[in-house]
């Protein structure tokens, strides 16, 4: 008897569990951009107004070892060692782009990694990357980057209606020669309602005494 109701405490804790989790599934395709030493830019729009210097638009690489193409050293992020490489100049803009589904009213979060790489730092003219999501736009530019480190960036938002959205990359650069930005480890995820956390914990903390005061009997 004891066993059991230990069990049905432990069983309980695991529902809620799964519930919490299940506000934190990944929405976007592919935002590593690959898999392993396997760069791809499977699941993305890769549309292109202008771009020259190499002129080759936006490419799916890996960082360990390098593959840009002018002997960067860009360290892998965790687990991922994949991403898109901005490096065209004259770039008006190169964009990748998906589209997701998102629900009405709900709060999200946005967040990827960006890496201004060594070979461009030291060129004449900049780049703007803006990210566009339909509710939100985040504008970063090559002065906001250090050079060589991973950059997060996040931005949060809510989107008015049920139904799907644009995730937009665009990257706009100056002329030849221009510097150049890496990016990966793009998601989006349901950002869980106070009430939700606050209903979820005294749960919690209810099953776990229950399960200690049958166990101790």
């Amino acid at each position: 008897m004891k066993a059991t109701s230990f069990l049905s405490a432990a069983a309980g804790l695991s529902l809620m569990l799964a519930i919490s989790s299940s506000g934190h599934a990944q929405i976007v395709t592919n935002g590593t951009f690959g898999s392993g030493t396997s760069p791809s830019l499977t699941g993305w729009t890769d549309t292109r107004v202008g771009g020259t210097t190499p002129g080759t638009g936006i490419q799916a690489i890996t960082f360990v070892p390098s593959d840009t193409g002018y002997g960067d050293n860009i360290p892998d992020l965790g687990t991922t060692n994949t991403g898109a490489y901005f490096v065209d100049d004259n770039a008006d803009p190169e964009e990748l782009s998906q589209t997701i589904n998102l629900t009405g009213n709900q709060a999200y979060d946005l967040t990827f990694d960006l890496f201004k790489t060594s070979s461009g730092a030291n060129n004449a003219y900049g780049f703007t990357l803006y990210n566009d999501i339909g509710t939100a736009v985040l504008e970063v530019t090559n002065s906001d980057l250090a050079t060589a480190v991973w950059t997060p960036e996040s931005v949060s938002f809510t989107p008015g209606s049920t139904g799907a959205y644009t995730l937009s990359f665009s990257f706009f650069s100056g002329a030849e020669p221009a510097q150049d930005v890496v990016l990966t480890d793009v998601a989006v995820n349901a950002t869980p309602e106070p009430s939700s956390l606050m209903l979820l914990g005294t749960g919690l903390l209810g099953a776990a005494g229950i399960a200690r005061r049958r166990f101790s009997r």
